[in-house]
Parts: structure tokens; sequence; C-alpha cells
């Protein structure tokens, strides 16, 4: 679903969906002391009843693909187009004002990429990582890199 709305234009609502704490969310069972995804996400639900006690998983990866946007488009960290394997990378992050900061890194057989991402006065601060050669794109405007570690600065997020 996050991946559809950012897809689409729309990731400003993807974030709204990730960060909610209200039902229907990925946090709604954070609140209810969750450590893991959930099939429904009205596993359980305000009352403290389960939704159903016969298909109601408590580690299920539908849901789960929500980590797959954090690295995809929140970091912006993926394989450039005809590079798999993560041969080449293209990192463009997707900030959000509601949240200061946010950083992920990934191991790949070349080495770790790091996307990391903050509010710094009234900038903001991209730390790139990359091991190998990175199309990086940042408020619009691309770079291309070859290995190693960057700093870009934007009024935007």
């Amino acid at each position: 679903l996050l991946h559809v709305l950012s897809d689409y234009g729309h990731t400003d609502l993807a974030y709204s969906l990730l960060l909610r704490e209200q039902y229907p969310s990925w946090l709604y069972p954070v609140t209810k002391g969750a450590t893991t995804v959930w099939e429904h996400w009205d596993g359980i639900m305000e009352n403290g009843d389960f939704w159903s006690r016969n298909m109601n998983s408590f580690n299920h990866y539908a849901y789960g693909a929500v980590a797959d946007w954090v690295y995809c488009c929140a970091a912006g960290i993926t394989p450039a187009e005809g590079f798999p394997g993560y041969s080449k990378v293209r990192i463009a992050p997707s900030p959000d004002v509601r949240l200061d900061w946010l950083e992920a890194s990934l191991d790949t057989r070349h080495g770790r990429i790091i996307s990391r991402w903050k509010k710094q006065d009234s900038l903001w601060r991209y730390e790139i990582t990359t091991p190998v050669d990175a199309e990086v794109v940042i408020d619009g405007k691309t770079f291309l890199v070859s290995a190693g570690s960057y700093i870009y600065f934007s009024e935007k997020p």
C-alpha cells in the first residue's frame, strides 16, 4: 500500500498511514504492545477482543512490506535499473517533516549502503555512503557519484 501511494505521488499520505497510531495503521498494533506486524491491523480491538481467534497471525509478512517501503522510499535505497544485486545504486531519500531523522543501512555483496537524513536548523542534511557508483537524488537534483561518503543540504524535505 505504501509503495503504491508513493508511486502515484502520495508519499505524504504514505507517511501519514505509517505514523498514525489509531486504527488503521502500522503503529496501532504497537500501541497494543506488538513487536511484530500483525495480519490484521485490528488483531486486538480497542475493547481488547481479538479480531478472530482462528485467523490472526501476529507475525505476518504481507503488511511487513512496510519495512521495504522505509528502505526504498523513505531512505531511498534501490538498485539502479539494469544493475541487479546493487552493483550500482540509486539513493533518492524522501524525508517527511513529521520525523526529525531517519537512517537506514543495507549490507550488499559490494559493501554497506547508508542513507541518513535529519533536520538541521532550517535545512535538511543528507548523509549518503555508497560502496559502488551511485545516482543520488536530492531535492529533484541528480548527482552521479563514485564509491564514497557524501553530504548534501536542502531546504525542502
